[in-house]
């Protein structure tokens, strides 16, 4: 894997994350596709295990840097863990599944997306849970909270639609190869 590669289009990916959030958002509700969730599942597809590990947490670490979290006194933090955490658990799932997955095929890839998504906004919403019980960070309610996230979840799942056969496309400059892996049905 060329982590050169990855870095430059890790650094896209978290501006697209950051720069468009609220372009795409759903009125005004937090309901935004991601496009960093996408990278890490295309790299945990089809890197080495160690490379898509490591690769899967440092995306996760740039996804908690980019997000802030309000707090009572009126300030805004920035909690480093809680996706990176996510980022690393989605990423071992689908290092677990990868053999028995028919990973060509685009609509594995928009199936991955949603569960990986999934998986790190659940470890995500627990992580600020626990948090927020001996600190001050304020939260929606419970309800709101998981709906919004399910409604990223979804939108998440549409732009892997989009995003999937560009990252395919682009996959030799990452130093990605997709030539095992190649039945179709």
């Amino acid at each position: 894997m060329n982590w050169f590669a990855f870095a430059v289009l890790l650094w896209v990916f978290a501006g697209l994350d950051v720069g468009f959030r609220e372009t795409f958002q759903l009125g005004h509700l937090a309901i935004a596709p991601a496009f960093t969730p996408l990278l890490a599942v295309f790299i945990a597809l089809w890197a080495p295990s160690a490379h898509a590990a490591g690769a899967c947490l440092l995306i996760g670490l740039v996804a908690d840097v980019t997000r802030v979290t309000p707090t009572e006194s009126g300030y805004a933090v920035t909690v480093v863990g809680a996706y990176a955490l996510g980022y690393l658990a989605a990423c071992t799932l689908v290092l677990n599944f990868r053999s028995i997955l028919l990973r060509r095929n685009p609509l594995t890839f928009v199936a991955l997306a949603v569960v990986f998504m999934a998986i790190t906004e659940v470890v995500e919403f627990m992580f600020l849970r626990v948090r927020s019980r001996y600190d001050e960070l304020v939260l929606l309610g419970v309800g709101v909270d998981l709906a919004q996230r399910g409604g990223s979840v979804v939108l998440t799942g549409l732009l892997a639609i989009v995003i999937g056969p560009i990252l395919t496309f682009i996959a030799p400059i990452v130093g990605l190869d997709l030539s095992h892996g190649t039945r179709w049905w």
